[in-house]
């Protein structure tokens, strides 16, 4: 059973909510979604109360990144207590003033939510909040990427919370999410056989039904780089860099400098080496 709740949450309270919203869940052994409305930063004196961070003499500082790193706590707990659930959390911003989003996003940033900011009227806004409720989704997932000998999944990015290494917990996941998986090649892989891969998915649907959906996928091998520029896809690496790069905006202050870092030797790689059935140029 799957349930989808929207609340406009009181001015000054963000966190103290959330639980009134997934615990009828709990109680019916329910999964969903809860859409929250905020415009203003949590100041009342509660669990999740949060201090103004703006500080412009940071900025262009190496200190500036402290001010992208979310507030340990309260809603880190609050992302755990909602993937446990199975409670995804989407939240809708209209603020007039300053807002500590790193912070406030935090919980959906990690239950597979969306944070939206928008002034209160509008078509843009009707348009987020349509497609939010309609878009199509699953809840309480967990997701696991099975690889052949001489390669293995290292790191996971997107709105995912892992508690080991092997199992990627997802409260929701829909058609506008992307978990990109960064694969380590630490063995020889055979050109002859090739590599293999499996993403299976354990998702529970709008309806309540519980699914497994299954990915297989083989890869060839390759000694020549050429090749594996030839076979590469290119929305792939623009959604892996950009992923790597959101990741480490807290601890770099220059997230600029770190993505020519990533894709620098890339091109560099692909101009430097030779095709191998380009006779004339070779």
């Amino acid at each position: 059973m799957t349930r989808r709740r929207m609340r406009n949450s009181s001015p000054g309270y963000l966190a103290p909510p959330v639980p009134r919203i997934y615990r009828p869940h709990r109680r019916l052994s329910a999964v969903g979604s809860s859409i929250i409305f905020h415009a203003s930063i949590p100041t009342a004196e509660a669990p999740g109360k949060l201090k103004n961070r703006d500080d412009k003499k940071l900025v262009s500082t190496d200190k500036e990144k402290t001010l992208f790193h979310p507030v340990k706590g309260v809603y880190e707990q609050l992302s755990k207590d909602c993937v446990a659930q199975g409670c995804s959390v989407d939240l809708f911003l209209f603020p007039s003033q300053y807002l500590d989003i790193a912070t406030m996003g935090d919980v959906p940033a990690h239950t597979g939510g969306a944070v939206y900011k928008w002034r209160p009227t509008g078509e843009h806004f009707l348009r987020d909040l349509r497609m939010d409720v309609e878009k199509p989704i699953g809840f309480d997932a967990i997701m696991r990427v099975r690889t052949s000998t001489g390669f293995r999944a290292t790191d996971f990015f997107g709105g995912v919370y892992m508690n080991n290494t092997t199992d990627v917990e997802l409260a929701a996941v829909d058609c506008d999410h992307a978990i990109s998986v960064e694969l380590k090649h630490d063995d020889t892989l055979s050109e002859e056989t090739g590599a293999f891969m499996q993403c299976a998915l354990l998702y529970t649907t709008v309806g309540g039904q519980r699914r497994l959906r299954v990915h297989n996928l083989s890869l060839n091998c390759s000694s020549q780089l050429m090749e594996l520029f030839k076979s590469c896809e290119t929305d792939s690496l623009i959604n892996f860099f950009a992923k790597t790069e959101f990741g480490v905006i807290p601890v770099h202050r220059d997230t600029e400098l770190f993505a020519y870092g990533g894709c620098g030797p890339v091109v560099s790689a692909s101009h430097l080496t030779p095709d191998p059935l380009d006779r004339g140029n070779s």
